[in-house]
């Protein structure tokens, strides 16, 4: 088969490097995995260079906590969670870069689309379920890893396929199923529950599995305040980059590029926040500015005031950072009187927070 591979075919020379018996699957498995290729430690995720180390074994802490905080040692529970499913735009094979759903982040820290994961509420020990792949994902996708290659990098207790839950329940018998269920507080979106076939057979819990995550992700070890620190380091360093940069004339998506440019590059943070608002002028009063009505695309005037609010994340942990200057670098009288009213408000707010605070007293 041979196909020009600027027309997007596969050439003659990939398809016998694919099948040729010196190619190093693992490697590309574990891409990220460990540095040196060393195996036979413990696992963590890392973009390479500069960036920070995340040790897996933190998603082992994060379901002894959830468990915890569920209370059921007693029960023979299982809980189910249901992961991020890939997508495509609209009706192409367009595959959109995949992010994990942060509740399943939280608890196993897989990164690959299409799988769920079950806790033992007892113990808090996980099985991970992985999709089926076809044997002809391999010429598009790279080499597909196998159970026990997801076992060693998220460091599970078992790993078994996505088909296999009505056998992998049958063995367990639960007592109660507990699927997540609930509203989100904050967006009043609810959540997708974990489905399968035969799961009617089992008593289902829908409420304690939502309230115990949530409450779980609230406060944060200092593994994960630590990966917080990083992404907040490194946006905080790129919004500096944006500031040297900016110039009259120039486009607020220039901004925009500069940011993500220096948060990839110098973070290995292929993945926003939230979508970036960089307003100048009147634009900064546009509380979502920068959607796809409006794209940042004004061009700043010399007189004129950036807001830019932007954060990039690191292994699903978000940053968030706003900040506002002249475009000129220096201050009008009236610019430098409503920063300084604003910049003295937050110094005070920070300075009352306190454990027990009420969000809304501050």
């Amino acid at each position: 088969w041979l196909c020009d591979p600027l027309l997007g075919g596969v050439c003659e020379r990939d398809l016998n490097r694919m099948s040729g018996e010196e190619q190093d699957v693992t490697s590309h498995i574990f891409a990220g995995w460990q540095r040196g290729g060393d195996m036979s430690g413990p696992s963590f995720y890392w973009q390479g260079n500069d960036t920070l180390k995340v040790p897996r074994s933190m998603h082992a802490q994060n379901r002894q906590r959830l468990v915890s905080l569920m209370n059921k040692q007693s029960c023979k529970g299982v809980a189910l969670l249901l992961g991020g499913t890939s997508k495509t735009r609209d009706d192409s094979d367009h595959e959109e870069i995949f992010r994990q759903e942060s509740n399943f982040h939280y608890l196993f820290g897989v990164a690959e689309p299409d799988c769920l994961g079950a806790v033992d509420v007892r113990n808090g020990a996980a099985t991970l379920f992985i999709p089926r792949l076809p044997a002809d994902y391999a010429m598009w996708m790279g080499p597909i890893a196998s159970l026990e290659d997801f076992a060693k990098k998220y460091e599970v207790e078992a790993v078994r396929y996505v088909d296999e839950i009505p056998a992998f329940m049958s063995e367990f018998a639960p007592d109660t199923l507990f699927l997540y269920e609930g509203v989100n507080t904050d967006s009043r979106a609810k959540g997708t529950p974990a489905t399968f076939e035969g799961m009617d057979k089992y008593a289902a819990d829908r409420e304690t599995l939502h309230e115990a995550v949530y409450e779980a992700r609230v406060i944060k070890s200092e593994q994960e305040l630590e990966v917080m620190r990083f992404a907040n380091k490194t946006s905080s360093a790129a919004h500096v980059a944006v500031m040297r940069q900016v110039r009259a004339g120039m486009m607020e998506y220039e901004m925009e590029s500069t940011f993500l440019h220096h948060c990839y590059s110098k973070g290995g943070m292929r993945h926003q926040a939230y979508t970036a608002i960089c307003g100048c002028g009147p634009n900064a009063s546009v509380l979502h500015y920068g959607h796809a009505g409006a794209p940042n695309n004004r061009k700043l005037g010399g007189s004129q005031m950036v807001l830019n609010d932007m954060g990039n994340e690191y292994y699903c942990y978000a940053s968030d950072i706003t900040c506002s200057f002249p475009v000129s670098g220096t201050f009008t009288p009236q610019q430098r009187g409503i920063y300084e009213a604003v910049l003295d408000a937050t110094v005070q707010v920070m300075s009352a927070l306190r454990p027990g605070g009420e969000g809304f007293a501050m």
